[in-house]
């Protein structure tokens, strides 16, 4: 079944699009899942890549307004995403919080979230135009 906002043939469209971006980004041995629960419209996040932690595996998962935005929004959150796959793993630091604290660890990891996403979005802005653009939704 589709996520309120994304018919079952929209929800095949970015899963074939996901998959056509993955693999020109290198991203050939990885799986990726579309999440069918879309990401509330008014959150005001575009979307959303969970990497799965040993495993070359993410889900995706997208706003439901996602059939009515631009095709250059689209394709450059798409790539933004799936960017993440390379950037998430030294987002983590596994144990840190352990060695420093919990106060230090919560300006730390926000810190470093912070700044992965600024990098991405950045990358991503860059390189987006270089990848085709969406089919129409």
């Amino acid at each position: 079944m589709a996520a309120p906002g994304l018919t079952s043939k929209q929800q095949r469209k970015i899963a074939r699009y996901v998959r056509d971006v993955a693999n020109t980004l290198g991203l050939t041995d990885w799986q990726f899942t579309i999440a069918t629960e879309p990401i509330p419209s008014m959150s005001g996040t575009l979307a959303s890549c969970t990497t799965s932690y040993g495993r070359r595996c993410a889900t995706l998962r997208f706003n439901a307004q996602l059939p009515g935005m631009p095709p250059e929004t689209i394709r450059e959150t798409v790539v933004h995403e799936l960017l993440h796959c390379y950037l998430d793993a030294h987002t983590s630091l596994y144990g840190v919080d352990r060695l420093i604290g919990d106060n230090a660890w919560a300006v730390l990891s926000a810190a470093v979230h912070r700044e992965t996403e600024y990098a991405t979005d950045a990358i991503a802005h860059a390189i987006a135009g270089f990848f085709p653009l969406p089919p129409q939704m």
